[in-house]
């Protein structure tokens, strides 16, 4: 792989809404591969469980023992590592507060996983359920709630990901920096085709996170566009009088100064230099820095022509771009005329702009981190492509979904791209998207209605997965809203064939008339296939 194609896929894969570190060939305990570019597996781990409040508690020879505190809990970890990987380890979970302990549901997913891999395996044989339990100083047993304890396992996992994620992009960048690597593509004079024009109006978009994606495609594919470099400079030049700038509006200036540098384009010099003197973010000022670096000086003639503060109209540029892509629209948006392989601009001429997009990385054990891009039309469904390095189309095709309910007259929230895949998915790619987005899903109460049209249009799932995946969305939306929604509830019980759906049904109900259950074992219930699932007894 050259230079150049490492460094547009591992700039590419970086995330700008969520990094997630799982996978569906990827669990907690699995271990983490390492490349060259870890040269200190210790130093990436203990600056990586810092982004979840983790601290180093003990530590031995390629072993690090670590520790979570929360209110009344206290969870140690062990974490081996080399030069080749990285691997957790459970210790313990302590619970101080043994007042008001609750039994805590089984973890459903690893135990059916159990199920499905062994249908007919005897009920009898099957383990009891597990709860992790241990005694407090004071003597008394405490329970720790299992999915609580699961999740910031992962999130000790995701944070040591995240921080090799960054290690890979920071040796890219210092390989692309080197002088050996040659000057990119001449720049193209105008924005002329809907690729360009969709860039450039996510780059000059007000949202954050667009804007961020924006600005490292342009990096990746249109590196030296003038056009598009111009928006960019006047961007960084204008972004300082803005307040109180977030991470992601960070992240865009830095990304911005970054690719005007690697333009090595003297045009930009000028602009840099401003820049530089008005910026007060360390992160930016860096970034800033190192694009001043590798511009060579300008002649008296490149000096005529360098970039200047004012030339491009921002609101104009915006009103004009959206115009330009707003006749591109198809209203005949057909999923089925794009083939698998075909690139993004081949779904940009056929449908148009998408309403939404979204980005995540996947920590696939067997081929490492892989992006992935999803094109969201509204009424149609969705588009996923992944990041294929060294071909000329960039993104292809991988899946298309319909949507199976009509997500725009259903949902008013902000999050379109995860209504809409809750509406599309189908089969273990919803049960491992729910489990992906958990966090976003569960903040977002407007995606119930979604949710239970869904539930009701489409009553029978098509495999346990996708009974898995509908019941865990139906838990998280409905966590604090059960009480008022009761109906509607028992409405989706009566009404939907999973199991594992009226499960969750029954558990949100009990949770909100009598408190959370005790005591109940799973059984195994066949479903309509035969296959065994295990469920939660409910009680009469």
């Amino acid at each position: 792989m050259s230079k150049r194609s490492y460094f547009l896929w591992l700039a590419l894969f970086a995330t700008t809404t969520q990094v997630v570190a799982q996978s569906t060939r990827t669990t907690y305990s699995d271990p983490i591969r390492l490349n060259a570019y870890v040269n200190e597996p210790r130093a990436a781990i203990v600056e990586g469980i810092r982004r979840f409040q983790w601290v180093v508690q003990d530590e031995q020879p390629g072993k690090l023992v670590v520790r979570l505190d929360r209110p009344a809990v206290h969870v140690l970890n062990a974490i081996y590592y080399d030069k080749q990987q990285i691997r957790f380890e459970d210790i313990s979970a302590l619970s101080y507060d043994c007042s008001n302990t609750t039994i805590s549901r089984q973890n459903r997913r690893s135990k059916r996983e159990r199920a499905s891999d062994d249908e007919d395996e005897d009920e009898d044989q099957r383990p009891s359920p597990t709860r992790t339990t241990q005694i407090s100083p004071a003597g008394k047993t405490c329970e720790v709630d299992e999915s609580q304890l699961l999740r910031w396992r992962i999130n000790l996992r995701r944070g040591v990901v995240k921080q090799i994620q960054e290690l890979a992009i920071e040796d890219a960048l210092e390989k692309f920096r080197s002088p050996s690597t040659p000057i990119r593509s001449q720049p193209l004079k105008t924005a002329n085709n809907t690729e360009q024009a969709l860039y450039a109006t996510l780059a000059v978009s007000d949202s954050p996170p667009l804007s961020l994606w924006a600005v490292r495609s342009i990096s990746a594919f249109y590196p030296s566009d003038e056009v598009l470099c111009d928006i960019l400079a006047e961007q960084l030049l204008q972004a300082h009088k803005q307040r109180n700038l977030s991470d992601a509006q960070v992240s865009t200036l830095a990304w911005q100064a970054k690719v005007l540098g690697e333009t090595r384009n003297p045009r930009y010099r000028n602009a840099l230099t401003e820049s530089l003197r008005i910026h007060t973010s360390s992160r930016v000022v860096q970034s800033i820095e190192l694009a001043l670096q590798i511009m060579p000086p300008a002649t008296q003639s490149e000096a005529a022509v360098s970039y200047s503060a004012g030339q491009v109209n921002l609101i104009d540029k915006r009103a004009a771009l959206q115009r330009a892509l707003a006749n591109t629209r198809s209203d005949n948006k057909v999923l089925a005329s794009i083939p698998p392989g075909a690139g993004i601009a081949v779904i940009l001429e056929k449908l148009g702009p998408p309403d939404d997009f979204s980005q995540s990385i996947f920590d696939v054990s067997k081929y490492g981190l892989e992006p992935q891009l999803t094109l969201h039309y509204a009424d149609a469904g969705l588009i996923t492509l992944k990041y294929l390095p060294g071909d000329e189309r960039h993104w292809i095709v991988t899946e298309v979904a319909k949507e199976l309910v009509r997500v725009r007259t259903l949902y008013a929230g902000k999050n379109f791209a995860i209504a809409q895949a809750l509406a599309s998915w189908r089969g273990i790619a919803l049960r491992d998207y729910v489990a992906f987005q958990e966090d976003d899903i569960e903040s977002d109460s407007a995606l119930e209605g979604v949710l239970e049209n869904r539930l009701l249009t489409l009553p029978t799932p098509i495999d346990i997965y996708e009974d898995r995946g509908l019941s865990n969305a139906l838990e998280l939306v409905f966590k604090d809203k059960a009480a008022s929604s009761i109906d509607r509830l028992r409405n989706i019980a009566a009404n939907n064939n999973g199991a594992d759906v009226k499960e969750a049904v029954a558990d949100l109900i009990w949770k909100t008339e009598r408190g959370p259950r005790k005591g109940k074992q799973r059984r195994s219930r066949k479903t309509e296939n035969g296959a065994k699932v295990d469920t939660e007894g409910l009680r009469e």
